[in-house]
């Protein structure tokens, strides 16, 4: 007879994400109860995690592309001795900072094979098509962001529905003689050589526990639809070397871009302004933005900070100029990153004047995207607080809602 379950202790389920922006790494552990699931069965919804840790690693005013990927490597073995355990799995976000970043569009004619088309043909194609693009001169992690069936995107939802009308195996997804062109749209990350085997040799270090390297597109992307139930938005982190725009349409990913332009700017203006070093300039800049608005008494710190947003603006601008094939953007504007804070840089996008030609809309519904936002206001015992730690929140609930596309 087996001991009664009060005695058994199940095993915890551990997960680690890991946000690598250009001021800090920042990453969490944490540990989640059971799967849940909504009423129907089906969709997986979002528990509050159980906060274990929170690393933060300040980076260097300058430093190199290796020089990152070997912070990324020791903060991963940091989190490694501190658990003294294995986690389920590891989640690293990666952006400009590290990688070139793109949208890349692969199409391919489904070969010969069975009277249905299936997940395993369209994994095969994709996997075939990743191997004619790699570049040996360049290392690259790509993540698939949608899959286009004859001009037509590829749900799940549309899939599973496929597969109730026609009473078909769970794998098979279309007729093969009704698809004429499949699609992969994917968000690429391209890196030296050397960046690439420093990324590598983490993997290989830690052989046996599940890895994944992504754009933090994807988890914003994935928080954003699943988390919060939004279909349609125009995400715009500002960190400190870049921003990044990302646009979701119905639910799916339409459109990214990635502006070298910052917070850190802001703290370069303010420096030679005012003769302080950039440390002390970014400190200044910090108070200045977090300060309310009643105590903002550094007159020379909002005027820099007027000129630098307006600046900004400009490259934002320019930036969307990318997105006009897509589609129009969404009204509903998600601000994240640290530059959420500065009231200058928000007065900036609430002017609307940007919007007219990527946008039915004259003004945007702004919003500043809290990382307990995504937790109901529950800050995790603070460790998600405020728009900087939004990409930190986004992936702890990317661990939780996201699905393959195929």
């Amino acid at each position: 007879m087996a001991p009664m379950g009060f005695f058994h202790r199940k095993k915890r389920r551990v997960f680690g994400v890991m946000d690598v922006g250009s001021d800090a790494i920042k990453s969490l552990l944490f540990e989640l109860p059971e799967d849940t699931e909504s009423s129907d069965g089906t969709r997986r919804t979002v528990a509050l995690p159980q906060p274990i840790e929170k690393f933060i690693w300040e980076l260097p005013e300058q430093y190199s592309g290796l020089r990152l990927a070997r912070k990324i490597r020791e903060g991963v073995f940091r989190m490694m001795q501190h658990l003294q355990e294995v986690p389920e799995q590891i989640i690293i976000a990666v952006g400009p900072t590290v990688a070139e970043c793109r949208v890349d569009t692969w199409s391919a004619v489904p070969g010969l094979g069975g009277s249905m088309l299936t997940r395993r043909d369209i994994r095969a194609q994709y996997h075939d098509l990743f191997a004619s693009h790699n570049d040996l001169r360049r290392a690259v992690i790509v993540a698939p962001i949608e899959v286009l069936v004859n001009g037509y995107p590829l749900t799940r939802d549309a899939v599973e529905q496929t597969q109730r009308t026609s009473r078909r195996a769970s794998d098979a997804v279309l007729p093969r003689s009704r698809v004429q062109e499949i699609v992969f749209r994917t968000l690429s990350l391209h890196m030296t050589v050397e960046n690439g085997a420093t990324f590598a040799e983490i993997k290989n270090a830690l052989a046996g526990m599940p890895i994944e390297f992504i754009p933090l597109a994807v988890a914003y992307k994935e928080a954003i639809t699943r988390g919060l139930g939004i279909g349609d938005a125009l995400v715009v982190d500002v960190g400190g070397n870049e921003t990044t725009v990302l646009s979701v349409r119905n639910g799916q990913f339409s459109h990214v871009a990635f502006m070298p332009h910052g917070t850190r700017r802001f703290a370069e203006r303010l420096a030679k302004k005012s003769d302080r070093t950039f440390r002390e300039a970014q400190k200044a800049m910090r108070g200045h933005a977090t300060a309310l608005p009643g105590q903002r008494g550094n007159k020379q710190a909002e005027g820099v900070a007027v000129a630098a947003a307006a600046q900004w603006k400009q490259s934002f601008v320019s930036a969307l100029g990318s997105f006009a094939a897509a589609g129009p953007v969404s009204d509903t504007l998600l601000l994240a990153g640290g530059g959420a804070h500065l009231a200058e840089l928000r007065s900036a996008l609430m002017a609307g004047d940007w919007m007219g030609g990527v946008s039915h809309a004259t003004v945007p519904k702004l919003r500043v995207l809290d990382g307990s936002a995504f937790f109901g206001g529950d800050t995790l015992g603070g460790h998600v607080a405020g728009p900087e730690n939004a990409g930190l929140a986004a992936l702890t609930v990317y661990v939780q809602v996201r699905q393959p596309i195929f």
